[in-house]
């Protein structure tokens, strides 16, 4: 008997969360466009459809015309995260903040001169639950190297798009 008279013996299980992987990406192309058009274009939320992968739809959830506030759900994989914009710098850099969904984390475009062309560059800081790895890819190498894969198709058809507006 214990003191206080209760009897037996109580085990408690704390579950903690796994511990979340960080991701961190890094991919730039140069454009032969000045940065006035290529931010144009990426300020064009409508139009992510038409240049970003097939395997990557995006959605307008809310559409600010100041830019900050505007909110996108994105489908990827059969799953979905929402991306909002929270900073920008005219024709210099575009801040998302991903939320509510299995990516959580940020994503930033910038946009360099350099000889009237423009190097787009896209940094992003993901924390992924070990969970998502499993289910969709083999291992952390394996997501990022389809991370890169689907990037890289994004600037060809963002270059394929600004060709395209440019007529």
């Amino acid at each position: 008997m214990l003191e206080g008279g209760f009897v037996g013996a109580c085990a408690v299980a704390i579950a903690y969360p796994a511990p979340m992987r960080r991701f961190q990406t890094d991919d730039a192309r140069l454009l032969e466009f000045p940065p006035a058009r290529v931010f144009r274009c990426l300020a064009d939320f409508e139009d992510y459809n038409r240049w970003w992968p097939r395997d990557v739809r995006f959605r307008v959830v809310q559409l600010i015309p100041a830019l900050i506030g505007t909110k996108l759900e994105v489908l990827v994989a059969k799953r979905s995260f929402y991306a909002e914009v929270v900073k920008f710098e005219e024709q210099k850099s575009l801040h998302w903040v991903y939320r509510s969904g299995f990516y959580k984390g940020q994503g930033t475009w910038t946009l360099e001169e350099i000889d009237g062309h423009t190097r787009l560059r896209y940094v992003s800081d993901l924390p992924v639950h070990p969970s998502l790895i499993a289910e969709h890819f083999l291992n952390a190498k394996d997501f990022a190297a389809r991370h890169a894969r689907v990037l890289n198709k994004a600037f060809s058809g963002f270059e394929k798009r600004l060709e395209e507006i440019r007529s």
